[in-house]
């Protein structure tokens, strides 16, 4: 399939050959309307036609990330300024940003930066409008840094005790013994055992999770926006967006509307507060454990700086300053300052690593840690919304720079077999069976057939794009989001074929994820529910190495080379053709010509195996793993 890419930034008379003939493509796709005669009248031209469509719709919503309201994007980034300070107290635990930015080790005070950096890739797909994905990595966090706090705070979870019952109780002794907003940082507790090893687990079925209040006593935790949040429910509503069953619009909106800023669902600003409340509540435990590693290699007045910090309250205004700037200082922007585009690009080799988008991260992560030397670049002292969006672009840059590395590394290994390309092409996949599953559901939204089917297709699309932006970084939580994206589109497909079933199935209230995939006719894919929704979650210590072990043994070629290094990428292939084929189904139901062009597309110009060998192989080798055991490993 031809990548019609966004050209670098130019005028035409600065574009390449090859990038003038990218925008031509570009610019035809675009033209296509969306209604289902459109795209008949489009798929006469044949199944080239259709890519160059669906990549176009992709390309659109690219742009539109930077044009989304200011106040949309300062939610989703200003609760990231603490991180500054983060920044410079883990320079003293040696944690620098040349880490690996996705790398989970469980290990203090590793756990520590993984944390800062889970805060930044939630805020990079709230950005991009992914907020499913989003809320997956924030809830995540949320789980992980109640369970390291509950033990400071003497708290333990009761046998049989919900999830969000325990975590109403260890905020409530939390907001009891740590400090309000304003208190003086002496009353921290900074000597206690605040360390991630001693976390417990936290048992519990988010399938069932309740946005409502604890009927418990308990109190609620006051951020430093001033916003009063209670961590219970926090955590019910980031389950429930999950499920798609919470803030729909705001999948739809990214899903088919293209994040058009012209119409941003009122529900949007809802999710984005919801995902920025929960991670707040994590910077702030990250906060107080790394003052206490610094209370325990001898930096007592750092650690309590540190807690004091804590309490600051954010400058949101964009009239705010602490000092009068000097006559040569740069000017206060009259708006927000927030991130543009390069940082929030998938960093594929075709579109985020990019020479000319590197350069600017490059430049962005140069300033940034001036500041760690007490310069000031601008001349004078940063508001909270230029220093958080700063922090930000050098953790985006941390995070390509990794990617080059592990480029580089791949090419060194695999010697004349490196292609580079064919990441690209792989990618290319990803967007086009994306972009079929939101066209599926912009018809069975606008058409008399399949209604229902909608939100979770909207949401697919969404978790399918996020997975494959997050596997291009090496991260874990690829799976994660792959796992909401197989509850879906099992969802959708029972809404197709048995709608009846589909019904029952919407109006009970306890409705795990394998109900859907059961009764969709998937039943022998629980080895696959099951180790995806592994990666859901981080409790004392996930054990996210023995569930790659058995993400290799579902492979169809388990015993290959490098079969454990490409487990997960296998995954987002096996995930990407069960969309594929339950996007295509759908869409004959609207139109057999789009559905065959689409069907071609694939079979014949695509890397993805459609064929029905392939799904018989997928689903009798995921049977005969249904009870292996995701073990730990050493």
């Amino acid at each position: 399939m031809d990548r019609a890419s966004i050209p670098s930034p130019g005028d035409m008379d600065h574009l390449s050959s090859a990038e003038r003939k990218a925008k031509r493509k570009d610019d035809r796709g675009r033209r296509v309307g969306t209604k289902v005669r459109d795209y008949e009248r489009m798929c006469g031209s044949g199944p080239d036609r259709l890519a160059e469509t669906l990549i176009a719709r992709h390309n659109v919503r690219m742009k539109n990330t930077e044009k989304l309201p200011d106040g949309f994007r300062f939610e989703a980034i200003l609760f990231l300024a603490p991180i500054a300070i983060l920044d410079i107290a883990h320079r003293k635990l040696n944690l620098t940003l040349d880490r690996a930015p996705s790398a989970y080790y469980g290990k203090w005070p590793h756990d520590l930066g993984w944390g800062v950096d889970s805060c930044v890739a939630a805020t990079r797909l709230l950005l991009a409008g992914q907020v499913v994905a989003a809320a997956t990595i924030a809830r995540q966090q949320l789980e992980r840094w109640t369970a390291v706090m509950a033990p400071v705070v003497g708290v333990e979870q009761h046998p049989s005790e919900k999830v969000e019952d325990f975590i109403a109780r260890a905020w409530t002794a939390y907001a009891e013994r740590m400090p309000n907003p304003g208190a003086p940082p002496e009353s921290s507790n900074i000597e206690g055992d605040a360390d991630p090893t001693t976390a417990q687990d936290i048992e519990g079925d988010d399938s069932s999770a309740s946005t409502e209040e604890p009927t418990a006593p308990h109190k609620h935790v006051v951020l430093a926006n001033g916003r009063e949040v209670c961590p219970a429910v926090v955590y019910g509503v980031l389950s429930e967006i999950m499920h798609a069953r919470l803030f729909e619009e705001a999948m739809w909106w990214e899903s088919a509307a293209l994040l058009s800023r012209f119409d941003v669902p009122s529900v949007v600003y809802g999710a984005v507060d919801c995902i920025a409340d929960a991670l707040s509540l994590s910077l702030t435990q990250i906060q107080y454990m790394t003052a206490a590693g610094l209370y325990r290699q001898g930096d007592p007045e750092d650690a309590v700086t540190l807690i004091a910090s804590i309490n600051l309250a954010v400058r949101p205004s964009a009239d705010v300053a602490c000092e009068e700037p000097p006559d040569d200082a740069l000017p206060y922007s009259a708006s927000f300052v927030l991130p543009r585009l390069p940082t929030v690009m998938p960093l594929s080799p075709d579109e985020g690593l990019l020479p000319v988008f590197v350069r600017y991260l490059d430049d962005q992560r140069s300033t940034y840690e001036s500041l760690a030397w007490n310069h000031r670049p601008a001349g004078r002292l940063y508001r909270d919304d230029e220093l958080a969006t700063l922090a930000f672009g050098a953790h985006r840059q941390a995070s390509a720079s990794f990617a080059l590395r592990a480029l580089a590394a791949e090419r060194d290994e695999l010697g004349d077999d490196f292609n580079i390309d064919s990441v690209a092409s792989r990618g290319t996949n990803y967007i086009v069976v994306a972009e079929l599953a939101a066209l599926a559901a912009l018809w069975t939204r606008n058409g008399p057939l399949l209604p229902a089917a909608s939100t979770p297709l909207a949401l697919v699309s969404s978790t399918l794009r996020s997975a494959y932006w997050l596997w291009l970084e090496d991260d874990d939580r690829a799976m994660a989001s792959l796992r909401c994206t197989l509850e879906q589109i099992a969802r959708s497909r029972v809404h197709r074929t048995k709608p009846e079933k589909a019904q029952r199935l919407e109006k009970s209230v306890h409705n795990k994820p394998q109900r859907w995939i059961e009764t969709a006719g998937w039943s022998r894919l629980s080895a696959w529910n099951r180790v995806l929704g592994a990666y859901a979650h981080a409790h004392k210590k996930p054990n996210w190495e023995g569930a790659r072990e058995l993400l290799k043994d579902l492979q169809l070629d388990a015993h290959e080379p490098y079969a454990l290094q490409r487990a997960r990428g296998d995954a987002l292939n096996v995930v990407t053709t069960l969309v594929a084929h339950e996007s295509i189904s759908i869409l004959a139901l609207f139109s057999q010509k789009v559905a065959a062009t689409a069907a071609e597309l694939l079979e014949n110009h695509s890397g993805l195996d459609m064929t029905r060998e392939w799904m018989d192989a997928l689903m009798s080798n995921a049977l005969a793993h249904r009870k292996t055991p995701i073990t730990e490993q050493d």
